[in-house]
């Protein structure tokens, strides 16, 4: 198996590399953009469910995007998964996006100016997501095939030894 760069010549590859960009530029800024004058406090995105929400689609992404990457090193293509990941991916971006710009509106000074920077580069990522799936999604095609397979199932008891089996047979038409 040999390593591929064919896939980063497409546009679909140049936008994954500029995700995982953006998506360690914003891990980094939330781990290391808290409030006080120490560098190892992170972020506060406002209420538990927020910051668990938030810190959660960070981090998801910070470990989806190297593996898709990691496929296209080896030759793999674009695939079904990874075009509902981009949608789904661009949703919840836009979401985390929207609390940190919503919730940055009561803090003052860095700590405005960091929320603001986060939530911008969320929605940055959102859109980056969407124009990947958008693309992906003009040049795949799927085809659904629809098949009637029905499975008759019988069954059989008989005991070996003081404990009871069951044989189950399928048997396809």
């Amino acid at each position: 198996m040999e390593l591929s760069m064919e896939s980063f010549n497409s546009i679909n590859g140049l936008l994954k590399v500029a995700e995982f960009i953006l998506a360690y530029t914003l891990m980094i800024m939330a781990r290391l953009g808290g409030r006080s004058h120490y560098y190892y406090e992170p972020y506060e995105f406002g209420s538990e469910g927020a910051q668990f929400f938030v810190v959660g689609v960070l981090l998801a992404f910070c470990i989806i995007l190297p593996g898709e990457i990691l496929t296209y090193f080896f030759g793999a293509h674009l695939s079904l998964l990874e075009i509902f990941l981009s949608a789904i991916g661009a949703a919840l971006y836009t979401i985390a996006g929207a609390i940190t710009l919503y919730n940055s509106r009561s803090f003052h000074g860095k700590y405005y100016d960091i929320g603001v920077a986060i939530g911008s580069l969320c929605i940055i990522m959102a859109i980056a997501m969407i124009v990947d799936f958008l693309v992906a999604l003009k040049n795949t095609k799927i085809t659904v095939i629809q098949t009637h397979y029905s499975i008759i199932v019988t069954t059989c008891s008989y005991q070996i030894y003081g404990s009871q089996e069951i044989l189950i047979s399928g048997f396809g038409n």
